[in-house]
């Protein structure tokens, strides 16, 4: 982002969300992972698109909570 005002205004947005609610780090997720799709250099600049279901298997298989 060349504009400063915009980056802390996306800061400012990200700053909202509570990651200790699931309903707002999914949406936040899914924002992240359309963003990923739509930039069409996002290879290239060493960013990759991970599907769900394998975030979903690699999460399942560290048990970060434990349960």
């Amino acid at each position: 982002m060349k504009s400063r005002t915009l980056m802390r205004q996306v800061i400012n947005k990200i700053n909202e969300i509570d990651f200790n609610n699931s309903g707002d780090w999914h949406t936040f997720g899914g924002i992240y992972e359309q963003i990923l799709r739509d930039l069409q250099s996002a290879g290239n600049a060493g960013e990759f698109y991970t599907p769900r279901a394998v975030t979903k298997f690699i999460v399942n298989r560290v048990d970060p909570n434990g349960v």
